[in-house]
């Protein structure tokens, strides 16, 4: 949800601040040129939108990670009989 609000929260956010940052400002440099040099505006949504489904995808990768580090924990702690 806070890449549908600003491209590039999403992954910082999740972790990959980098990420997050280049996609900022990829799309601020679209919306920029779509401002001053009058390009059209269907040439940055598509960092907008890539931008909502990477930091999806990212926030999948890591709730994965986390239940498998769960899943690797309950399974080494074995209740005493």
């Amino acid at each position: 949800m806070l890449s549908l609000v600003a491209t590039g929260a999403g992954q910082f956010y999740n972790g990959e601040r980098l990420r997050g940052l280049l996609l900022a400002a990829l799309y601020l440099v679209g919306a920029v040129a779509t401002v001053q040099y009058g390009w059209p505006l269907f040439l940055w949504i598509p960092f907008w939108i890539w931008g909502m489904e990477d930091a999806r995808r990212g926030a999948r990768r890591g709730n994965r990670a986390l239940l498998d580090r769960l899943a690797a924990d309950v399974a080494t702690h074995q209740p005493h009989a």
